[in-house]
Formats: C-alpha cells, structure tokens, sequence
C-alpha cells in the first residue's frame, strides 16, 4: 500500500512538475507528497527526480519509472471502472483498427461470441497494414504488431510475435534441408515487401551476434503476411512467418521449421491500444476487455518457440 501512495505522489508531482501541485490534486500537504515519494526512492534504491528549491525534474530512472507506473495505475482504474460498469449493459458503435491478417483470423472467429455477450453494441472493423493515428482517423482502438509511439494512449500485450523460418516437407524433400544459414542461397527464397516497397529482412543469429539475411534475388515477394506463409505451404520455397501462423501447420504436418539454432525469434509483440482511462467509454472498454479475455487465452496465438523441437526438419 505505501508503494502505491509513493507510486500517486509520483505521478502527479511528474505531471505538475511540482510538489506543491501534486499536494492539491491528491488533497495532501506538500511535505506529505514529498516524504512519500522519499519512501519510493528509499524502496526502489533509485533517485526519480533532481530537486532544487524552485524545481524538480525527473531523472532517467524516473522517467523510465514514470511511463511503467502510468500503464499500471491504468490498469488498477480500468480494474475498478469495470466493476462499476458490470451491472451496466454497454451500447453504441466502437471502431477498431487492426492488421488485415490477424484480422482475418483472430478477430472475426471472436465476434459471435463479443455480440452474445454485448448485443447493444456495434463495431466497425479495418483491416489494413498502414500506420494510423487514432485520434486523426477517429479510432477507438487499434490492433497492431509493435507500438504506437502516443503517451495519451494505454498499450496492453496480446502476444508475442516470434518469427520463424519454415518450409513445407514436399520442398525440403525436393531442394534439400539448409544446415546453415550461407545455404539459404541455393534455396528458394520468400520474402515480405512493406507497403513502402522495402523487403522486410530475417533476423538471424551467428556466433552470437544478431544479424540480418534480404535476399538478393528472392524468388517471390509479397505484400501479405498470411500468404507469405500460404506460399511457404504450398511448397514454393522457404518464408519466415509469425510462429501463430505457422503453428497450426506445424501441428498437422504442413511446414516444418529450418534452421531453429540460427532464429533469432525477434521482441516485438502483438498489442491493443486505446485511449487513457478518462476517456474510456463502456463500450470500448467492454470490447477490450472481451477481445484481451479471448486473445490471451487462445493457444495459437501463446504458443512458444521453445516448443519447436519437434517440428524442427
């Protein structure tokens, strides 16, 4: 408990810029304000703010400190908003963003089961790979792979997004097993182009040091992620897929994976935005909340790449 009243100083005093500030919006005195964020910086053995005797402002840690603790005291008031919110039944239109193949495959098998639970509310979904802005296209939410660089937004995790390198067994048979990674050159290779005309390279790891492989002369580029791995499938040679892609071909025999010892499988996640918690309407949050309840607990999209031995070629 004391954490969490060190954690409300903090915050409030980082975003007046002032003790004396922080101490009227949390109805404090300013000694209070400045003894608890003392207590903080005592528990987390960090300094969060340079002080002088007009001033403060944050030090690294504390702006690092700051960005967690912000996300957290989020989602401690969505917690409580949604309790206030249960005996209401949500209504009215909620827009989303998302990527078109996850789309495609995640979030259009999980409405039937958004509209028998919220029946008042409407949506109006697209699916499309480009940057957006939420505000300027009038979004409620977005679904994206990585994050949206806005402090006015909340980010919440779906899931990893691993890649891996995979080919079907009718190929392999075919062209050989690549032992390493120089051997990708004899191979066929599928590449990904962005919507900017640039490929998008494999990260790969050698002698313990991160780097990339872009084929020179790939024998098929796509712009959709789903049919890179629709093509790796069908046997046209070997792509580099989201493992939640890949998984469920893996499982029935379809793709195996190559070179696993050199994958590197990458940090970047799959995640929900949407607006700070004072301007979260029920209806938004009621279709967050589904969409994260049905997301996180399906096993495709947690698989794990430590998983992947068995379908190793």
């Amino acid at each position: 408990m004391e954490h969490l009243r060190g954690t409300l100083a903090f915050v409030a005093a980082a975003k007046h810029g002032s003790f004396t500030q922080a101490a009227r919006t949390l109805d404090l005195s300013p000694q209070a304000v400045a003894a608890s964020i003392a207590r903080l910086e005592s528990a987390l053995e960090v300094r969060l703010f340079n002080r002088t005797t007009r001033s403060i402002a944050l030090t690294e840690e504390g702006a690092a400190f700051l960005s967690r603790a912000e996300i957290g005291l989020a989602a401690l008031e969505d917690a409580a908003q949604s309790v206030r919110d249960k005996e209401k039944s949500p209504a009215g239109l909620v827009r989303v963003t998302c990527g078109s193949a996850f789309g495609r495959r995640y979030l259009m098998p999980m409405l039937a089961g958004l509209y028998k639970r919220y029946p008042q509310i409407r949506l109006d979904l697209s699916f499309d790979d480009r940057k957006v802005d939420l505000v300027r296209d009038g979004y409620d939410v977005a679904i994206r792979g990585g994050a949206i660089a806005d402090s006015s937004l909340i980010t919440r995790r779906i899931c990893a997004l691993s890649g891996v390198m995979v080919a079907s067994p009718a190929y392999l048979k075919k062209r050989g097993i690549p032992k390493t990674p120089d051997e990708l050159a004899a191979h066929h290779i599928i590449m990904l182009r962005f919507a900017s005309g640039l490929s998008v390279p494999w990260t790969l790891k050698l002698k313990g040091k991160l780097t990339t492989f872009d084929a020179a002369a790939p024998s098929l580029t796509l712009s959709d992620t789903e049919a890179v791995g629709d093509a790796a499938v069908a046997g046209l040679g070997i792509s580099r897929v989201s493992l939640h892609f890949a998984w469920p071909h893996l499982q029935a025999g379809r793709l195996k994976v190559v070179l696993n010892n050199y994958n590197d499988p990458g940090t970047r996640e799959m995640v929900i935005h949407y607006p700070h918690r004072e301007h979260v309407a029920p209806r938004i949050r009621s279709f967050v909340e589904f969409a994260l309840e049905t997301l996180q607990n399906d096993p495709t999209l947690q698989s794990s790449t430590k998983s992947l031995t068995p379908f190793c070629a």
